[in-house]
């Protein structure tokens, strides 16, 4: 009888060390499948699904995750002090069997306060596991944060519980759930250890997620603030933009758009992309944009904007290389000038819905200098409409640009929509699953400019110009209610034609033009030379004409044409003519 009792202790250990085995064999699977399938993405949620997605139902029956609240804002966790309650939101729910457990417990996304006292609140400030190897009623009626959860669990056969802290960097991010109801053994310590490797591993991804998220957040604030806050009205011309961030958590790139009013009703129409992603793309566009404005606002031709640009780039640093389009459009004439540094062409919608693009010199990006770049110049009819954008509106993996470009070309040429409805189906028809990389885009439609707002004088070559430039001046604002301004632009008018006899060919036209908030005078002449302020002595009969100009517009200034130059001055309307 010794003999057999021995023998069978002798069998019995050895299935126990079999079973041992073969659990902690289990357990090393579960943690190298977990280990491959926990933090494929930066995004918190999904890393922590995935925590759940791995441990059920093998490990678990019921599990949750929940994270602080500065976590899901991107923020630092502050240290979770004794008397202070926590507020956690769930943001991942699994069960292995329909327990009802689920409908019980958070719903993901909802936020849970926590009081100081209670168990849960208590694991986290510790930082250390909490386990209950055996759950009865009055067990789970200590765990659960109200009564009326405590009849679910119990129907749902709640019998171990196992709780871990999501910790990364010394940092409590939250707090992950186990429960077992249908395997019928219970938490061990073993199951500890294993939980704390499973726990760790998604809490390293979720504080990756964390610093990811505000980096983007960061950089797309930075972003947004660079960006046009408004798009003044222009006469002539109606503007519809878009600008939609990478859907790639960490994605935050270098695109931008602007519109800068220039004299007479003049607009120009700017977009870039700056190659590269993340704060310092963003930072580099801000530069740009700002030297691209304030060198339109200067009158420089497109092409002159982009060579002054390329040096900017070239100067900001070491391989930052930006794509631009600028395009000027003048509402008179109904005319567009336009330059590309490397840039995607722009696309032409005529009235009738046909859709050209426009050939342009291609030119280098912006910032490997020695380029030089050239403008093309063509005619926006009334109706007619053009397409400005940045690649990620027609880049597609497994495509060709220029599918994406015709795809553009068969959204805008659809008619009987609005200029925004028109934005609106681009982005729906190109964008529709998301894009890897930023979009702006501007699409610009010619107006009528209305007769009321503009009146041109052609000057003869011969006769008294400076009065007939000031009788034609009065009696137009006259018309147009403006007679308050009627001495200074007349004083304006007679010293820009009298600058324009002395010192160019005779001038050849007068136009006064007004806007919402500007009254414009310009002098167009055969002279190719800008004026200049030029100081002069007491004993000197001229010389100050351009100085009372100075002083009595808002603004003035020049730009070069094909026949000469065109002098204006800007008087500033502190109301909104009608």
């Amino acid at each position: 009888m010794l003999g057999v009792s021995s023998s069978l202790i002798d069998v019995t250990e050895r299935f126990q060390a079999e079973a041992r085995a073969a659990r902690a064999q289990e357990r090393l699977a579960l943690l190298a499948e977990a280990t491959a399938r926990i933090g494929t993405t930066l995004d918190l949620q999904r890393t922590a699904e995935e925590l759940i997605e791995a441990v059920i139902p093998r490990f678990a029956d019921f599990a949750t995750v929940d994270l602080l609240e500065p976590v899901l804002r991107g923020e630092e966790p502050a240290a979770l002090q004794p008397d202070k309650s926590v507020q956690v939101r769930a943001v991942a729910v699994g069960e292995a069997y329909e327990s009802g457990l689920t409908r019980a417990a958070d719903a993901v996304g909802v936020t849970s306060e926590y009081e100081a006292n209670r168990v849960y609140t208590q694991c986290l400030r510790s930082g250390r596991p909490l386990l209950r190897a055996r759950v009865d009623e009055d067990v789970l009626r200590g765990l659960v944060p109200d009564s009326e959860r405590v009849a679910p669990g119990v129907a749902a056969g709640v019998h171990s519980y196992l709780m871990v802290p999501v910790l990364a960097r010394g940092m409590v991010l939250g707090g992950a759930e186990f429960v077992r109801t249908r395997n019928p053994e219970p938490y061990t310590a073993a199951d500890v250890a294993l939980a704390e490797e499973l726990v760790a591993r998604a809490a390293l991804a979720i504080d990756n997620a964390r610093l990811y998220r505000r980096e983007r957040e960061t950089a797309l604030t930075l972003q947004r603030s660079l960006l046009p806050q408004e798009i003044h009205r222009t006469l002539g011309l109606e503007i519809a933009h878009r600008y939609l961030p990478s859907s790639l958590v960490s994605e935050v790139g270098g695109d931008w758009f602007d519109v800068v009013p220039l004299s007479c009703g003049r607009v120009a129409l700017v977009v870039g992309d700056v190659m590269g992603h993340g704060i310092r793309a963003a930072a580099t566009m801000g530069q740009l944009r700002t030297v691209a404005r304030t060198l339109a606002t200067l009158d420089l031709a497109p092409e002159q904007v982009l060579t002054r640009l390329d040096e900017t780039a070239g100067a900001i640093g070491e391989g930052q290389f930006a794509t631009c389009v600028c395009l000027v459009y003048d509402p008179v004439e109904r005319t567009c000038t336009v330059s590309s540094a490397g840039h995607l062409p722009p696309v032409r919608i005529a009235a009738d819905g046909s859709a050209t693009v426009v050939e342009l010199p291609p030119g280098l990006p912006l910032g490997i200098g020695g380029a030089a770049f050239e403008s093309v110049e063509f005619t926006l009819p009334m109706g007619a409409t053009v397409a400005l954008y940045t690649d990620g509106l027609i880049e597609r993996r497994g495509h060709d640009l220029d599918e994406g470009i015709e795809l553009l070309c068969r959204t805008l040429a659809a008619r009987s929509r609005t200029l925004e409805e028109s934005a609106d189906a681009v982005l729906g028809t190109l964008v529709a699953e998301g894009t890897d990389d930023d979009i702006a885009m501007i699409l610009a439609r010619a107006l009528p400019v209305p007769a009321e707002r503009m009146a041109t004088l052609h000057l003869p070559a011969d006769g008294p110009l400076p009065s007939q430039a000031r009788r034609f001046t009065r009696a137009t604002l006259q018309n147009w209610g403006l007679t308050v301004h009627g001495d200074f632009a007349e004083l304006m008018v007679s010293e820009l034609v009298t600058n324009a006899l002395l010192h160019a060919d005779a001038p050849r036209r007068l136009r006064l033009f007004r806007d919402d908030r500007m009254l414009t005078v310009e002098v167009a002449d055969a002279g190719g030379q800008p004026p200049r302020l030029r100081p002069s002595a007491e004993e000197d009969e001229g010389g100050r004409g351009m100085h009372l100009v100075s002083e009595l517009a808002h603004r003035w200034g020049s730009r070069n044409t094909r026949e000469g130059k065109v002098v204006w001055a800007e008087i500033e309307l502190p109301y909104r003519a009608g």
